[in-house]
């Protein structure tokens, strides 16, 4: 797992609009992938805030889940 994660970019693979300005695409005209793309990503984000705002009400209490640390721990180093 370490080995795949190990030169992963989380803002580069895993955030869409991003994708699509690094493609140089985003003026690309009738391009469905892009815009129904977009809207599940928007809706997909907006609907994973709302579940992590249930668990969490500030940045701190990320930085203090131990559980949550130890996996990122895991994953990155």
């Amino acid at each position: 797992m370490k080995k795949c994660f190990e030169n992963l970019d989380i803002n580069k693979e895993f955030n869409f609009p991003n994708d699509i300005k690094d493609r140089d695409v985003s003026d690309v005209p009738n391009y469905h992938f892009r815009d129904d793309g977009l809207k599940l990503w928007h809706a997909i984000k907006d609907y994973v805030y709302d579940v992590i705002n249930v668990f969490y009400e500030a940045d701190k209490d990320v930085e203090q889940d131990n559980e949550l640390q130890q996996w990122e721990t895991e994953i990155y180093k």
